[in-house]
């Protein structure tokens, strides 16, 4: 199974946005070409995002941040987790092969450039922006694992940047 995000809202419209403006900041990146929106069977307000290219664990991180603090979105509230499988981990000897990560945001961190990573065995990481791994003594959440099955949702969008042309083109009514 691939990495994804799960994301808790009420409000699928500004959830949509905060993907859009996502993959807008990442354009120029493999990772944000095919963003798959996912909203469980029979439910309204959750969600899966998956990925048609993975990202490494950097951007995969950021993504998990970034959804939890949209720019421009302030008052848009809802709960992100991610999970990501250590086993495509290159670096970070402390997280490779302890199965799935569970990453978070920390309402109470005050640099809001981190997130938090629990294992499988409990033991929780904050990583932050600058590349640094540090173990912390308590963790903030326990480690819950929540399997997705493909069955139990539909397919909402795919989001892809737009291409370059397009962009870069002018529309022949703006021509003043």
């Amino acid at each position: 199974m691939s990495n994804y995000i799960i994301i808790q809202t009420k409000n699928q419209n500004k959830l949509e946005k905060a993907i859009y403006d996502l993959v807008d900041l990442y354009k120029d990146t493999s990772y944000a070409h095919g963003l798959q929106l996912y909203r469980k069977k029979g439910e309204y307000d959750k969600f899966v995002l998956r990925f048609k290219n993975q990202p490494d664990f950097e951007r995969f991180n950021y993504f998990v941040n970034y959804l939890d603090y949209p720019m421009g979105l302030d008052a848009f509230s809802f709960k992100v987790y991610g999970f990501y499988n250590s086993s495509q981990l290159y670096e970070f000897s402390k997280l490779k092969n302890s199965g799935w990560l569970m990453i978070y945001t920390n309402l109470k961190d005050e640099h809001g450039d981190n997130v938090y990573i629990v294992n499988e065995s409990n033991k929780t990481f904050i990583y932050d922006f600058e590349g640094n791994l540090t173990e912390i003594d308590t963790g903030v959440l326990p480690y819950k694992f929540i399997s997705i099955s493909q069955e139990d949702y539909h397919h909402i969008i795919d989001v892809h940047p737009p291409s370059k042309d397009k962009a870069d083109k002018k529309l022949w009514w703006k021509f003043w």
